[in-house]
């Protein structure tokens, strides 16, 4: 991704996500469905409101084919659901009496969310009268049990996610250790090991766990920074998950230093260095530290400079 004056970023993107739309895009101001503050979001093909998240790095750079992205920072694209916009507007214990028409429940809505949203989605959030029953064209009216409903799947979609992430993550983990072989030495990829007959079956400890629980409030956590507080609360209740948890979870990410690797600055001493290279010697280099080396002369000494001849007279 490039602009006009010839700068570059890299950007991740589902394709599946935008396979059918075009590359017209535009930058946009909305205001921020949980904190009501103005943020920028793309608008893809008229359609489409798209947040833009960024992972950064100090001293990083891309190489991308034949060009080098000075910018080193991972610019990432997510669609975001317009019923957020439209569930901002109503309280949990709102009670709606009155029905009204598509067109004036979002009316005091954003252009571009108008724009993105389906009439037939509103039917998550709310009541429907149809066109049948009215003689002209349907009615809707919120209803805030629908909405919890709507937002528990929500949070149901994204746990089934992270918990997929979660497997795969340790899965890639034990095979890369499986390959690595246990006697600290490197091995060819091409080098086959013999099945050992004597070798223990597998046990409960080598499968694969996944802390649920954890993974639970996390999901409850991604679904709530799209929502308002007091929907939060709301969600977080009917989930049976303490608030303290959902908040703590958000602090800590608050907390973490953009994810930045170590800088010169606070990179570990070369005292403690040296302890991590000593606790990953090879066998072979344990058992040679063990040989006693009385009496035998040191390998720099037969670098060292050489003795100067005594003149003869």
């Amino acid at each position: 991704m490039s602009s006009p004056d010839g700068a570059k970023w890299l950007v991740a993107v589902v394709d599946e996500m935008f396979s059918d739309t075009t590359n017209e895009s535009s930058v946009v101001r909305l205001n921020d469905p949980s904190t009501k503050e103005l943020r920028q979001y793309l608008f893809v093909n008229e359609q489409n409101i798209v947040e833009i998240q960024s992972l950064s790095a100090d001293f990083s750079s891309f190489i991308v084919g034949r060009h080098v992205v000075k910018d080193g920072n991972l610019y990432m694209l997510n669609k975001v659901d317009p019923l957020f916009w439209l569930l901002c507007i109503y309280s949990p214990t709102e009670q709606c009496k009155q029905w009204q028409p598509f067109d004036q429940i979002v009316e005091s809505l954003a252009e571009e969310v108008r724009k993105s949203l389906v009439e037939k989605q509103i039917s998550h959030l709310c009541q429907v009268m149809s066109a049948d029953q009215t003689g002209d064209v349907p009615y809707y009216k919120f209803n805030a049990d629908k909405a919890l409903k709507w937002l528990q799947q929500k949070q149901e979609r994204v746990f089934q996610c992270i918990v997929g992430q979660s497997l795969e993550k340790q899965r890639l983990s034990k095979e890369t250790i499986q390959k690595s072989g246990s006697g600290g030495g490197a091995i060819s990829a091409t080098f086959n090991m013999p099945d050992d007959p004597m070798a223990a079956a597998p046990t409960d400890s080598d499968a694969i766990i996944v802390d649920s629980k954890k993974l639970k409030i996390e999901s409850a956590q991604i679904v709530s920074s799209y929502i308002s507080e007091e929907w939060s609360k709301k969600l977080v209740e009917s989930l049976g998950i303490k608030e303290e948890a959902v908040m703590e979870i958000t602090k800590t990410t608050k907390s973490r230093p953009n994810n930045k690797p170590n800088t010169v600055e606070n990179a570990p001493s070369e005292k403690k260095e040296v302890k991590k290279v000593e606790g990953s010697r090879t066998v072979g280099n344990k058992r040679l530290a063990k040989i006693s080396t009385k009496g035998m002369k040191s390998l720099g000494s037969f670098f060292g400079a050489p003795k100067k001849k005594s003149k003869t007279q």
